[in-house]
C-alpha cells in the first residue's frame, strides 16, 4: 500500500505490516523504531502534574502522543500541531489501530497548522518537538527551519511557563541546535537513545532544555 499526500511531499508506505513515512526516498519515521519517542515524552514530562498544558509539534505516527497520554493526568490538555492534513487523516483511518485512536482522547486538541503559529496565544508546561529528523538532517517543510534558529528557539522559550521544558528529537547529534539552545537556556541535557528491532540498532538524540 502506498498513499501520497496532497502536497506530494510525503508518502505513507505499508510493507509486511509495518508503516513508513517517506520524504522522497528518505524515511522520516516508521513503526519499527519507536522507543525514542516514548523516552522523549518520559524525560520531558518527568514531573508532570495537575492541569498540565502540553504542546506536541508533529503528530507523525502518534507514539509521542500516546506516551504523553499514558503519563498525563486526566485534567491535562495536550495540543498536537500537525501541518499536514493527510497525516491527521491517515491516523484516523489506516493508522487508527497504531495510535490514531489517541486523537479521540478527551484531553487531546489536534490543530492542522504549523506548530509555530500555535505560539501566539497559549502558554505551556511542556513542549515536545518531533517535527523533523533534526536541524541538520531532513526538514520536511521549509518553514520548519526557523524552529531551530535562534529566533525560533526564543519564540518557543517565551511560551514556556516557569520551569517548563522543551524537548527536541533528532536522528543524530545536532551541534548546531545545541549551540543555539545554549544562547537561551542554562539548563540543557542531551540523551542518547538506542532503539532496537529484530535486525538493527538505531541511535537517536534528545535535547531537553528547561526554562
Amino acid at each position: 500500500m502506498v498513499l501520497q499526500s496532497i502536497d506530494n511531499k510525503l508518502s505513507l508506505i505499508e510493507r509486511d505490516g509495518q508503516f513508513f513515512l517517506m520524504h522522497g526516498h528518505a524515511v522520516l519515521m516508521d513503526t519499527i523504531h519507536t522507543s525514542s519517542e516514548k523516552t522523549m515524552a518520559n524525560l520531558c514530562c518527568i514531573d508532570i502534574g495537575k492541569n498540565a498544558r502540553i504542546l506536541i509539534g508533529g503528530l507523525g505516527f502518534g507514539y509521542t502522543l500516546k506516551q504523553v497520554l499514558d503519563i498525563a493526568p486526566d485534567d491535562a490538555i495536550v495540543y498536537v500541531a500537525e501541518i499536514n492534513k493527510d497525516i491527521i487523516n491517515w491516523n484516523l483511518s489506516v493508522l487508527y489501530m497504531i495510535n490514531g485512536h489517541c486523537l479521540n482522547d478527551h484531553r487531546v486538541i489536534v490543530i492542522n497548522d504549523d506548530v509555530q503559529n500555535i505560539l501566539k496565544s497559549k502558554k505551556f508546561d511542556y513542549i515536545l518537538m518531533d517535527t523533523d529528523n533534526g536541524s541538520n538532517n531532513i526538514i520536511a517543510y521549509d518553514t520548519n527551519a526557523k524552529i531551530y534558529s535562534p529566533s525560533g528557539i526564543k519564540a518557543f522559550k517565551d511560551v514556556l511557563n516557569k520551569n517548563g521544558r522543551i524537548a527536541y528529537w533528532g536522528i543524530a547529534d545536532d551541534l548546531n541546535l545545541l549551540k543555539n539552545l545554549m544562547k537561551e537556556y542554562d539548563r540543557i541535557e542531551e540523551f542518547k537513545v538506542d532503539s532496537y528491532n529484530y535486525h538493527s540498532l538505531s541511535r537517536y538524540s534528545i535535547l531537553i532544555a528547561q526554562k
